[in-house]
């Protein structure tokens, strides 16, 4: 007797801690991660995907924990969870790579979990939707002030390349992190209901952080981000303000309606065709991307590439483009080294096919129709059920528009907001308490056998994941490895760089920049022969003109001239643009005293136009006019 009332008391305490612990997490999962995740490891993206998994791990354990503790009195399955998980299972059964299948099971987890807490949690209050807020207002605060201060020189910039990219090493992704943080900071400034204690310069605080986002993406001339957000904006205004719209629009005349259809059409069109020619040939660039890409589907058009192998095997493509297709000049010039089809759509029909695509949109559409249903069943406008429906949907709508663009869902910081909004979306938290939506499959749990196998079964799928998960991490140490190779390689001391990639080798054979960079050392160092080796195991990974380079390098080293001509010329396939295969290519052909082929490059090299002048290229060209001048042709 004593023993229950202890557990009740311990279950009772629980309870309450419980939906502050399940505010901490969904914060944690919130917070900006470019501020949390370290960047000791080589390659920004796979520190922050390591942070991703740890962060995934804990949750795993307190949801086991979680799901002991509670007593589940039904299970209940909606048209979107059954979508979810066949996508999931559709890009595990595509994926090829270990650390790929770790990432859809960890996003999973992230959705469920998410659903899982917002459905414990039932209906907040304002109080509980502030805590959350505020963490978003100012981990954006600081991203802001570091982007603003990266702007006027008082901080530096993580690439040499560009001015503001705040604490990643790319304008874009900066651009696009903020982009959808937007939406959720202004629906919450506008919020008319708002209490709490000094709500006011919190709120002062939030438009200050809405300004300077303003500021920093105008700056970064990043216009997807200029498309995305206006749009999700465009939603929350319009939600928000619909009532005093539907007077208007029943006042005004049919002539009047017409009119301003007309200016707003006008007014797009000029907006499209200004950003278009803000970079002709980057959006020029992009089309040509599709147009690769669409042939690629073609060809494979149910069942794709397979998940996460586009940026393996679009080179390969493009190659063949020109080599058909010599003609294009233009494209030539545009064409560059691409790892992503700046569409998520388009992606995702390239990697998984017809399925994988049919998939994805029945997951947005029927979100789309259940978010619907909501705003029909939330009666009050005021309550904080509405600024929850309007938040989240109006930043997910701006992922959605970008996604067209760009390349959000590749972003991790975004990709984690994503499937939060989603879960938040298809969760009854957005739900008013007396007008729960149905779900589809609803099974109540009557007995306590069935509520043991019920969290058995959970318990299992969630240790399960977290295995996988624990495996991946230890990865964590090969990228460390990696980092203290590259500084070996760059101090010159190849051989204790190619003996850290050796040792690494085992646990890192499936990344192909890993494959690129070891087969590279070991050129360097002198083995040609297995460092072609493992070139040539990095090409079922990349097909980075780089790595034709190398090859060709290797085989130039070897006298294998015709071999490291053929490497050289599929590089400057892939990339006709650029100046380097042809330069590479202009001193193979002097070096077998080919000297009229050596000559024909050279001046190809001085002709062309060049996107961006730097000291490199200006020496190439200098080379090559001095190359020009050395040998007299008689062809």
């Amino acid at each position: 007797m004593e023993n229950q009332i202890v557990t009740d008391c311990f279950i009772k305490k629980y309870h309450k801690l419980d939906k502050y612990i399940s505010l901490i997490f969904i914060c944690v999962l919130l917070l900006d991660i470019y501020i949390i995740s370290s960047e000791l490891m080589f390659g920004i993206n796979s520190s922050k995907e390591f942070y991703f998994q740890a962060i995934m791990l804990l949750l795993s354990v307190w949801m086991m924990f979680n799901v002991f503790i509670k007593q589940i009195k039904r299970i209940s399955i909606n048209l979107c969870d059954i979508l979810i998980v066949c996508f999931s299972i559709w890009c595990i059964i595509r994926s090829s790579i270990f650390s790929d299948v770790v990432n859809i099971l960890s996003l999973l987890l992230l959705y469920f979990t998410t659903k899982h807490i917002s459905n414990q949690l039932g209906i907040c209050s304002q109080k509980e939707i502030n805590f959350v807020v505020i963490f978003i207002v100012f981990s954006a605060l600081i991203q802001t002030l570091i982007g603003l201060f990266q702007l006027y020189g008082l901080f530096p910039s993580y690439n040499n390349d560009f001015r503001v990219t705040g604490t990643t090493s790319n304008p874009a992704v900066f651009s696009l992190y903020l982009a959808v943080l937007f939406p959720i900071i202004l629906t919450w400034y506008l919020f008319p209901n708002i209490t709490g204690k000094h709500i006011k310069k919190i709120k002062t605080v939030a438009f200050l952080t809405l300004s300077i986002i303003v500021v920093i993406l105008i700056s970064t001339l990043i216009r997807t981000a200029w498309i995305g957000l206006p749009g999700g904006c465009i939603v929350a205004l319009l939600f928000y303000y619909h009532r005093r719209i539907r007077k208007i629009i029943s006042k005004t005349s049919w002539v009047k309606k017409i009119i301003v259809l007309c200016f707003i059409a006008g007014l797009l069109f000029a907006g499209g065709y200004g950003l278009y020619q803000l970079k002709a040939n980057s959006a020029y660039g992009r089309l040509f991307i599709w147009e690769v890409a669409w042939d690629m589907l073609k060809v494979n058009p149910v069942t794709g590439v397979g998940h996460n192998r586009f940026a393996a095997d679009y080179n390969d493509w493009q190659a063949k483009y020109f080599i058909a297709h010599p003609e294009q000049t233009t494209k030539m010039f545009v064409a560059d080294n691409v790892q992503i089809a700046y569409n998520e759509f388009l992606q995702i029909a390239v990697e998984t096919g017809i399925v994988g695509i049919l998939l994805f949109m029945s997951i947005i559409i029927s979100l789309i129709v259940r978010i619907a249903r909501k705003f029909k069943e939330v009666g009050n406008r005021n309550d904080v059920t509405f600024f929850l429906l309007v938040s989240c949907f109006s930043s997910f709508t701006t992922i959605l528009i970008m996604s067209f663009f760009s390349y959000p869902l590749h972003c991790m910081p975004v990709s984690i907001i994503f499937v939060i909004l989603i879960g938040l979306l298809n969760s009854d938290v957005t739900l008013p308490e007396n007008n729960r939506a149905k779900s589809l499959i609803c099974f109540p749990i009557r007995h306590k056998s069935t509520c043991f196998f019920v969290k058995a079964v959970f318990v299992l799928s969630i240790l399960s994941v977290s295995v996988l998960i624990t495996n991946n991490l230890k990865k964590i140490n090969g990228y460390i490895g990696w980092r203290k190779a590259v500084l070996e390689y760059s101090n010159q001391n190849y051989e204790t760089s190619v003996s850290i990639y050796k040792d690494l080798y085992p646990n890192m054979k499936d990344n192909g920049l890993f494959l690129l960079y070891y087969g590279t050392a070991l050129a360097v160092s002198g083995d040609c022969r297995y460092g072609k080796q493992i070139l040539n195991e990095a090409k079922d990974y990349i097909s980075d003109p780089v790595l034709y380079i190398k090859m060709g390098d290797c085989c130039k080293i070897e006298k294998k001239y015709m071999e490291a001509e053929q490497h050289y010329k599929y590089a400057n396939a892939i990339i006709p643009g650029r100046l380097y295969p042809k330069y590479l290519l202009a001193l193979l052909f002097e070096e077998q005293g080919k000297y009229c082929e050596a000559m024909e490059y050279a001046r190809n090299v001085i002709n062309s136009e060049v996107k961006i002048h730097n000291a490199a290229i200006d020496e190439m060209k200098e080379t090559m006019e001095l190359l020009s001048k050395k040998y007299i042709c008689d062809k």
